[in-house]
């Protein structure tokens, strides 16, 4: 975290959950909806090597062509959400678990506010260099600043 960096409170962290879950769950929403879509395409790709389909007709590659921007204009639309997240002052972890950290403060040292996707508000932090497994509880609130 650098000089310039905000830290959140945990009450700050708090208001902007149920967007944050939003946003959380539109992105592993569309992700899966990404992964249907290219399932689709190896599927269709298969077939085709099999005979089941003509390889490359017209009909196929207009229907692979439609199936690529559709992965790309989802994949727009993560970006978008993932952007909404870091506007929020979340630093995405693992959107797929739906892990997200705040910069913040504990103890007077500099910890990350730790938020899994289905917490209704955050109750755990970890260190600067420690991840998921280095959740702990958060202290009571006297010891936050």
């Amino acid at each position: 975290m650098d000089a310039e960096q905000k830290y959140f409170t945990v009450e700050e962290v708090n208001l902007v959950l149920p967007k944050m879950q939003a946003l959380v769950d539109e992105v592993q929403h569309l992700h899966e909806r990404i992964q249907d879509l290219g399932t689709q395409l190896l599927e269709r790709e298969g077939r085709a090597r099999h005979g089941e389909q003509a390889a490359g007709g017209p009909a196929e590659v207009a229907e692979q062509g439609m199936t690529t921007a559709q992965v790309q204009f989802l994949a727009r639309q993560i970006e978008d959400r993932v952007e909404a997240i870091l506007r929020l002052g979340g630093v995405p972890k693992d959107l797929g678990q739906g892990l997200v950290d705040f910069p913040g403060r504990v103890g007077g040292e500099e910890a990350w506010l730790c938020w899994k996707s289905g917490e209704t508000r955050v109750r755990f932090y970890h260190g600067q260099h420690e991840g998921f497994s280095g959740r702990r509880p958060l202290p009571s609130a006297d010891t936050l600043h």
